[in-house]
């Protein structure tokens, strides 16, 4: 027979190991939390460096988009290159060394769009692989990705088929579709 010493003890006993078990459960829900409000954060962090990168990149670039695309800045929405400006656009760099003044600037012109679409499409890989915060990056950019590449898209199209390279830029279409789903 147990005294009743004996089984107050083990009943004690029973509530401290009870107890124990509530706390680590309480304790790995808060290591669980702080994990993903760490990672939650770092990817914020992330986000907000590519979306500063795009912007410095495109500040840089400016001056020259203003210059040889000025219909990406006309306020109409639906304004693009066509397939001929942009099939001349994508020749407009001959290999020789006299290129007159008509053809340097064109040929500014396509090294100037090749630069933005890199740009966007470092973007737009940040964005499908969750490099960084994606409601983020959309927030930031969905709209002027959307408008420049609607604008390029003909040009992009050439530019694939001139360099049979179908994947050329894909990212950016990807980006431009799942953002205007979310």
């Amino acid at each position: 027979m147990q005294s009743k010493t004996g089984y107050a003890w083990e009943v004690l006993g029973i509530w401290v190991a009870a107890l124990a078990a509530v706390v680590s459960a309480c304790g790995v829900g808060v290591v669980y939390w702080n994990i993903t409000e760490e990672n939650d954060w770092n990817k914020r962090i992330e986000a907000a460096r590519i979306i500063k990168q795009v912007d410095d990149d495109l500040r840089k670039l400016r001056d020259d988009i203003n210059k040889h695309f000025p219909a990406l800045f006309s306020g109409q929405p639906s304004a693009s290159l066509s397939k001929d400006n942009a099939r001349n656009l994508f020749f407009s760099c001959k290999q020789d060394d006299k290129q007159d003044r008509k053809d340097s600037a064109r040929c500014e012109a396509r090294k100037t769009a090749g630069d933005v679409l890199n740009s966007f499409e470092d973007l737009s890989i940040s964005y499908m692989y969750e490099l960084g915060d994606r409601e983020m990056l959309a927030e930031a950019w969905s709209h002027e990705l959307t408008r420049y590449f609607m604008y390029f898209e003909n040009f992009i199209k050439t530019v694939r088929l001139e360099h049979k390279d179908p994947k050329l830029w894909i990212s950016i279409d990807s980006a431009v579709a799942k953002m205007g789903k979310s």
